[in-house]
């Protein structure tokens, strides 16, 4: 919900200023800018917050990303005429979902496996001699079972390699997200209104 409101603000506030003549370019970069600053900052959460930080940080992704999809859209039918504008709509459509696609699957695959990665590196440190110094009540409530013990501090260790490797994720796109924002550069800049359809 933050996210969606952050964006309908920005869109409202990016269709004003390109119609006031600013350079749709600045708006795209400082959208990815803003993204990447919120991306950021998901990095630095934990377990232990409370749900202000997801609120906070979806807001601002939502204006940076409000600022990207207008002009981007802008800059994209500003030289078509009015007979190509179907057929531009459906490339652009197919292009975003494709890439969503991608994105969707890269980052998903890399969760599944950071997940795994970090279990494996934190199931070691769980042995006989650190259950040891667990608070004794926690037996007695399972009844003295070790299997139940053991599947407790795997719940956990889960919940811990979960959170590294969504971590690991949010950090590999803010970088990406970063990343891109120089490259506004090779967008070109529409040099007039689009062409009007043949009366």
């Amino acid at each position: 919900v933050p996210r969606g409101v952050g964006v309908v603000i920005t869109m409202a506030v990016s269709a004003q200023l390109v119609q006031r003549g600013v350079d749709a370019r600045w708006l795209v970069g400082g959208g990815l800018a803003v993204a990447a600053v919120s991306l950021w900052e998901m990095t630095h959460w934990t377990l232990m917050m409370d749900g202000w930080p997801c609120i906070i940080s979806g807001l601002i992704q939502g204006l940076g990303l409000g600022f990207v999809f207008m002009p981007l859209q802008g800059m994209a039918f500003a030289t078509l005429g009015p007979h190509q504008r179907t057929e531009g709509s459906s490339l652009m459509n197919l292009s975003r979902n494709i890439g969503a696609s991608i994105g969707i699957s890269i980052v998903t695959t890399m969760l599944a496996r950071g997940i795994q990665t970090s279990h494996a590196d934190l199931a070691p440190n769980i042995t006989a001699q650190r259950l040891d110094t667990v608070d004794p009540s926690l037996f007695s409530m399972f009844g003295g079972s070790t299997d139940a013990i053991m599947a407790m501090a795997n719940a956990e260790i889960t919940r811990q390699a979960a959170m590294i490797a969504y971590l690991n994720d949010f950090y590999m796109m803010a970088i990406v997200t970063a990343l891109s924002v120089p490259l506004v550069i090779f967008l070109r800049r529409p040099k007039g209104p689009p062409p009007k359809a043949d009366p």
